[in-house]
């Protein structure tokens, strides 16, 4: 839901981090901690738990080489993002991306400086379906900060 995602849907941009939105198809708790087992046993990593319930954000930070951002989908409105999204090929691999609505919302929740850019760009350049991202930005609590950033496209 980062830079590589964003990329994806514009010019691509430099990235520090790869994020992830998954689904944890068990009970939620109990899911993200035999994940984070997983991943710990397999890459004998640290992982840092991020959780902001609040924002709607729940995250799972992977300290390898390179940062992986695992970001648990726990509201309805997240797993719409991953139903939504479309396969694309990146150096021949096929990967699922989320669709620029569902980027676009994440990063409005995420709002920090780069996300703000991100979520702009993203405006200006890709095909938005507006009833769509409109539905999600009031569901995640975010479509006064939607509201704001589309004044300042026109």
């Amino acid at each position: 839901m980062g830079g590589l995602a964003v990329s994806a849907w514009t010019e691509p941009r430099a990235t520090k981090d790869i994020d992830f939105l998954i689904k944890i198809p068990e009970h939620l708790d109990e899911g993200v901690k035999k994940l984070k087992q997983e991943i710990h046993q397999k890459l004998r990593c640290d992982i840092e738990e991020l959780k902001t319930i609040e924002e709607g954000l729940w995250v799972l930070r992977i300290k390898t080489d390179v940062t992986v951002d695992l970001i648990i989908s726990f509201l309805k409105w997240q797993d719409e993002i991953i139903e939504d999204s479309e396969e694309i090929k990146i150096f021949g691999l096929k990967i699922m991306v989320a669709r620029p609505e569902g980027i676009i919302i994440l990063k409005l929740c995420a709002n920090s400086p780069q996300d703000i850019i991100d979520a702009q760009k993203l405006l200006e350049v890709a095909d938005i379906d507006m009833d769509k991202i409109q539905s999600l930005a009031k569901r995640a609590g975010v479509d006064k900060r939607l509201g704001r950033l589309m004044h300042k496209q026109n």
